[in-house]
Parts: structure tokens; sequence; C-alpha cells
């Protein structure tokens, strides 16, 4: 991996005028579907060809998905064809729920089988949803499976070295896990960028390996969960340094 600046572009904001304490986003492989975490609610959003709208069957006048319980929501992601959401808790449990079409929305959370509570803080899973990973801040990563109903009770990954871990990503096909962690250093932040490769014969990744090779990106700011990103075709990966996250574009 080269590290390089995203610089071509430009944000446009979304039709969601209302600014929230955001703090995590996920997107269906073709982005028709996006649904952005709170510290309290997920709010979905739908592609209209040329803009992300926040308007649904269920709720006309808000982007909030069916689920009303209010939960410090830390991370969320989708399967690939966005039926299916998952999502974490800080100091809380993982959940997840299903995409319906006759109302445009996703519904209420469903417990997993995870039944330890931690301070979760970021979560990802494969395009097809049969792997779900999740960390900790601070501690360790874990990785759940799909049995057909549920997530399964999670196992931690084989790395038994505990980070400030603030973002997780798992490869669309489950080869590759890469992680953020900090560290303070005086008054700055030492970032890392982690990957971890598949052993299939234990169905467990391998321990983390830092992407620079021992080096550190010296930052006055840690990388935010929400802003940690990984392509589909699992070539690029995006970092965003943290900064107050109240609207979304």
């Amino acid at each position: 991996y080269t590290y390089i600046n995203w610089t071509n572009g430009y944000l446009i904001k979304t039709a969601d005028g209302i600014q929230r304490n955001y703090t995590g986003i996920c997107l269906s492989s073709d982005a028709t579907r996006c649904v952005a975490c709170t510290t309290s609610y997920c709010y979905l959003f739908l592609w209209n060809g040329s803009g992300y709208t926040n308007a649904s069957i269920s709720y006309p006048n808000t982007s909030q998905i069916m689920d009303n319980i209010s939960r410090f929501y830390s991370g969320v992601c989708m399967t690939g064809d966005g039926n299916r959401l998952i999502a974490c808790v800080s100091s809380g449990l993982i959940y997840y729920t299903n995409w319906f079409d006759n109302i445009l929305n996703y519904g209420t959370f469903n417990n997993t089988l995870e039944s330890v509570v931690r301070n979760y803080s970021s979560i990802s899973c494969t395009a097809s949803g049969d792997k779900l990973v999740y960390c900790e801040n601070p501690g360790y990563a874990y990785i759940a499976f799909w049995n057909g109903n549920n997530y399964s009770q999670a196992i931690q990954t084989v790395d038994f070295n505990a980070y400030n871990y603030n973002g997780i990503q798992i490869a669309s096909d489950g080869s590759y896990l890469f992680s953020t962690a900090y560290f303070y250093a005086g008054n700055l932040y030492n970032n890392h960028v982690y990957y971890a490769a598949l052993d299939v014969s234990a169905n467990n990744y391998k321990p983390f390996i830092d992407i620079y090779n021992g080096g550190v990106v010296n930052y006055p700011m840690n990388y935010t969960t929400a802003g940690f990103a990984l392509s589909s075709d699992n070539k690029y990966l995006y970092l965003l340094p943290y900064v107050n996250m109240y609207n979304l574009y």
C-alpha cells in the first residue's frame, strides 16, 4: 500500500439539513443505499440519481430507520446488496436488521448472539455477510459468523495485543482484515494502520502487520471510525483524520 492524499473532486452535501453527531457510515455495493449512525439512532439515505434523499415510505419526513431505541452507535455496516444492516454500540452489544421492500426501510434491530458488553468502536462485514468483524477501544478485534439465522458469539482474532482500535474493515471476500489504532506520544497521536491475512485452515486472522513496516504517521488527531473505508475491490483504503462530524456529504 502507498500513502497518497486524495485531492480530486469536491464534497456535495446530502439533502438532509439536520446536524447530528455522526459516528459511522456505510454504503451498499451499488451505492444506492446509505446508512449513517449517530450517538442515538441510525439514518437511511437513498440515491435518487443525482443525490441522496432522506425520505422513505415508513418515515416520510425523516431518514431514521424503523428502530427507535436510542443507543450510542459507534459503527455500522451492511452487506453488499444492502439487505442486511449491522451496528455496534459503545458500551453495548451488536445488532442486525433486514431491509423491507414494502416500506423502503430497515426494520427494528435484533441482538446477535454476542453476549459480552464491550466498548465497541467499529464494525465491518464481508459482501455476502457471512463474516462479521468488530473491535473495541481499548482491547481486541473479534470475528463472528452468520449461521443462517443470526451471527454467532464472536471469537477473538489471533492477535492478542491490545490496541486503541478506532476503525476496522474486512475485505469483501474476507481474505484480509484492516484496522487503525492510535497511541499517545507527547502531544501527538501516533496512528498505525494494520492488515492481517486470513488463515484459511484456522478460519481466523493472523496477527496484524503494520502497513508502514513499523513506521508511524504522526498527526495531531487520530483517524475517525466514520472515515475509515475499504474499496469494494480491496485496492484502496480511505482514512479521514478525526473532525467533528455533524453534516453528511
